[in-house]
């Protein structure tokens, strides 16, 4: 026992954990601005080996405390500086393991009780034949540069004693979608804005439009879903609920700028439409519009230069026996994982990568948010809120920020 206390408790032991906390906060400043915020937190200050030596630093700084009595007057100073390392050491213990990070995204006039985690999560879910609903969750970091870090495999319960694997394959921080063409063996492509952001749809692929709205091509495995298909070299578009289209040709700039007050044509639910280019087509409030068709394609994830031009992109490969398929997850940290459902082995599953709602204990509202610009010029200059934090169903605070 002495000897491990001469070995772990000494000062020249408290010393070098000093030293190796500093050197090592220091050196994860450099990996975060190299690299990336994620790739310091794998490698640094969520790693292990640095838990062990803040928990063995303050150990060693309560001991060494006591042993040599620093509450006297005369070691004032020193005593100060234990104590003062010991309570950051302590802090961050419990904001690490109980506390809640996230970013709360809150409208004018709105009120939310929830925020979105600032850690990302890989969430699986698998129907059972039974009707319920089996769910794996992972909390995990990602980073290009990590690649050894990054590896994980999930062994999913896919009942009567089968297990669907999944397994990491890749990560594109900042991702961009290219559809290439091929010389065989690719797939007809739709490229389709949505709410102003184009989105790439596989043939057999299903796209998610909201959390609960779909759109699918050549894929029936959602009946909820808008449904586009393919025939004799024509596409259909078929939904279950009406819907709305208009020819974009036909619309002059400022119609095109400002769509709210347009007439549009009726498409009548379950029933097959033409689905045609430069179309504007409405499904329960939200809009879109087919590009172009890519022939014999395939799509090429690509990290985009431009910073916040594009999305992560987790690539898994799923697999059972002797079959598998690769499946892409958009989203990442601050960001929703975009759902990605899928049919594998006769089983539905959906997949998403991204922050997840934290419910919170309170409800925040914003009723009022001011932009003000510097004189003369359209550029911000600085920006006011006003909060309000409903405590409970009787009282609310204001809160200006």
């Amino acid at each position: 026992m002495s000897v491990l206390k001469r070995i772990f408790l000494s000062t020249t032991t408290m010393g070098v954990l000093m030293f190796v906390f500093l050197a090592s906060i220091g050196i994860a400043t450099f990996i975060e601005n190299s690299d990336s915020t994620e790739a310091a937190k794998i490698l640094v200050y969520n790693a292990s080996w640095f838990e062990a030596v803040l928990a063995l630093l303050a150990v060693n700084l309560c001991y060494n405390t006591i042993r040599y009595r620093m509450w006297r007057w005369q070691k004032i100073a020193t005593l100060i500086f234990h104590l003062a390392f010991i309570v950051i050491i302590t802090g961050a213990g419990i904001s690490r393991y109980t506390g809640e990070e996230g970013v709360i995204k809150v409208s004018e006039f709105e009120a939310v009780n929830y925020m979105y985690s600032a850690e990302p999560f890989l969430r699986i879910t698998g129907l059972n034949e039974d009707g319920t609903q089996s769910t794996v969750e992972m909390q995990k970091w990602l980073a290009s540069s990590t690649q050894s870090e990054n590896a994980f495999e999930i062994d999913f319960p896919a009942g009567q004693d089968e297990e669907v694997k999944f397994e990491y394959k890749g990560f594109v921080p900042n991702s961009i979608e290219k559809p290439m063409e091929v010389d065989g063996g690719g797939l007809e492509i739709l490229e389709i804005v949505i709410e102003g952001n184009t989105h790439f749809l596989v043939d057999g692929g299903i796209l998610a439009l909201t959390s609960d709205l779909y759109l699918s091509f050549n894929n029936d495995s959602k009946t909820s879903a808008v449904q586009v298909t393919s025939d004799m070299g024509e596409l259909y578009v078929q939904a279950p609920y009406d819907g709305l289209s208009k020819n974009m040709e036909e619309l002059s700039i400022e119609d095109r700028s400002n769509s709210a007050g347009l007439i549009m044509d009726t498409l009548v639910r379950d029933t097959k439409h033409r689905f045609r280019l430069r179309h504007l087509y409405n499904y329960q409030g939200v809009q879109l519009v087919m590009r172009k068709r890519h022939q014999n394609s395939r799509i090429e994830l690509r990290s985009s230069p431009i910073k916040d031009e594009g999305i992560d992109a987790l690539v898994i490969e799923v697999s059972s026996g002797t079959n598998s398929r690769q499946l892409v997850l958009k989203g990442g940290k601050g960001r929703q994982g975009i759902p990605s459902p899928f049919i594998f082995n006769g089983k539905q599953f959906i997949a998403s990568y991204g922050s997840k709602e934290v419910p919170l204990p309170f409800q925040v509202g914003l009723k009022d948010f001011r932009l003000m610009t510097y004189p003369g010029s359209s550029s911000p200059s600085s920006f006011e809120s006003d909060i309000v934090l409903f405590l409970c169903i009787l009282e609310q605070k204001s809160v200006s920020i």
